[in-house]
């Protein structure tokens, strides 16, 4: 684990090394312990193969119709567009979220404050699809959708963390039980 710690505001920001995926899977398993779990996609990864794209995206949408709800905000091709998801956690999100790693070119995950602020977060999500930028998911943070984010990295060999200051030790001394 690689720990490169950066603060904005009330926020910390934390880069982890999830080059194998089972870092990634301990990490979504220790800190996503409330009942729902939120989700911002874009677009399909270019770095996994064709043929692997059409199970995950199978396997991500039928995952969504069961446990959730998964919408698209803005579309501009088969491979290109901007969606939001939001799904029940259940033992199985570990294996979800490491799916949607692979199928998503950019994926940002966070444990709504309430379920009640979703229809908000659609509006927001459209103006994150429209241009608006969100460096290290801080807005989701301060608007108060959630308190803690965890994003793909270019590539997909890091995992960024942001969090509220007073969240940092918590959600670390977490994730490091569950190595």
């Amino acid at each position: 684990m690689k720990i490169i710690n950066k603060r904005h505001k009330f926020i910390d920001t934390i880069f982890f090394d999830v080059s194998d995926r089972m870092s990634l899977k301990n990490i979504v398993q220790q800190i996503f312990t409330e009942e729902w779990v939120g989700f911002y996609f874009r677009r399909e990864e270019d770095l996994t193969s064709d043929e692997d794209l059409v199970l995950l995206k199978n396997s991500i949408l039928e995952e969504f119709s069961t446990l959730g709800d998964y919408e698209f905000i803005q579309q501009f091709s088969d491979k290109h567009f901007d969606s939001i998801g939001i799904m029940q956690n259940t033992v199985l999100l570990s294996k979800s979220v490491l799916n949607m790693w692979e199928y998503f070119y950019s994926i940002s995950i966070f444990q709504p404050t309430t379920i009640l602020l979703w229809e908000k977060y659609k509006k927001f999500a459209l103006r994150l699809a429209n241009g608006e930028k969100d460096v290290f998911g801080y807005k989701q943070i301060e608007e108060g959708f959630c308190d803690f984010i965890i994003m793909k990295n270019i590539g997909g060999q890091e995992l960024i963390l942001s969090c509220k200051t007073e969240l940092t030790e918590v959600l670390l001394e977490k994730i490091n039980l569950g190595k």
